[in-house]
């Protein structure tokens, strides 16, 4: 078991959120101390390499792109956790086949929502997606659509 590439630091800077292999997100006080597993383990056991984690500015939740398709690594959704423990869920709406969300994410400043850049509709067609983070996991994420110069 190792630390993936994928960690991340509390706004408040009081820790660290990682990463390892088994697939569960970890929280460590930055001045040390003992770290608080906040998801159980993947069915199956190893899970894929999160990467660009960024936690909301409230610090509820932790944000992060997962490999739709281990081990490739080129198709990416995009995963909520609360950073109070709890089970992973998917924000980004179904992916088209080919489909991806890409870097950045970004959180508004009140934390209940999340802007993010994905080809979920059409393979290589982006648009910018909106996603509010509600209580329960059921998300429909709005669509951007690009806009056409006349």
């Amino acid at each position: 078991t190792g630390l993936t590439d994928g960690f991340a630091l509390t706004p408040d800077g009081t820790s660290v959120i990682y990463h390892l292999q088994e697939g569960v997100f970890y929280r460590v006080p930055t001045i040390g101390g003992t770290s608080i597993a906040l998801n159980q383990p993947p069915v199956g056991g190893l899970s894929r390499d999160p990467q660009q984690l960024i936690t909301a500015p409230d610090g509820a939740y932790l944000l992060y792109l997962e490999p739709i398709a281990f081990p490739l690594d080129e198709h990416l959704a995009l995963y909520r956790v609360p950073l109070a423990g709890g089970a992973p869920v998917q924000v980004s709406q179904n992916l088209v086949t080919g489909g991806s969300v890409s870097a950045p994410l970004l959180f508004t400043s009140d934390s209940r929502t999340v802007i993010y850049r994905a080809d979920a509709s059409v393979d290589q067609q982006f648009n910018l997606y909106v996603a509010v983070l509600p209580t329960t996991p059921v998300l429909t994420p709005r669509i951007f659509l690009p806009m056409v110069q006349p």
